[in-house]
């Protein structure tokens, strides 16, 4: 039998941890929470599907043109399937301020996280990305 309870706290940490690791503009951290796996797969916003490699790569480019990058959660949710396997459900608000002053604002965006763990460590196996389009403010 498994502690469900345990299990969406340890889940809702990590998710703590990813957004402390996008605010902090640390690809390290974020890469770090994310299967190294052939079989890791994103969906898109735009409804590709992107490798591990491929995602990490758009998200450090982004981040890279970054000076500051706020997250705000709406609400949260766990989903334990069982001892090794949980879906996270979260919806947030993204606001990034470009090197060049241009504030990018996403009002509204979900993710859904397949977390797996593998000798005692949780994982994101699947990622799928939804938003409204990104509101350009300018500097």
């Amino acid at each position: 039998m498994h502690d469900d309870a345990q299990i969406a706290k340890e889940i809702t940490g990590l998710l703590d941890e990813l957004i402390a690791g996008y605010e902090g503009l640390s690809m390290d951290r974020v890469e770090a929470l994310f299967s190294h796996t052939p079989d890791f797969r994103m969906m898109n916003t735009d409804g590709s599907l992107s490798d591990f490699e491929t995602f990490f790569k758009n998200d450090a480019d982004y981040l890279g043109h970054c000076a500051r990058f706020a997250l705000t959660t709406y609400a949260n949710r766990v989903s334990v399937i069982d001892s090794d396997t949980a879906v996270l459900a979260w919806s947030y608000k993204a606001e990034a301020t470009l090197e060049t002053g241009e504030r990018a604002i996403v009002d509204n965006a979900g993710a859904s996280f397949v977390f797996v763990r593998k000798d005692g460590a949780w994982t994101v196996a699947y990622y799928h990305q939804s938003s409204v389009p990104f509101r350009r403010v300018s500097a």
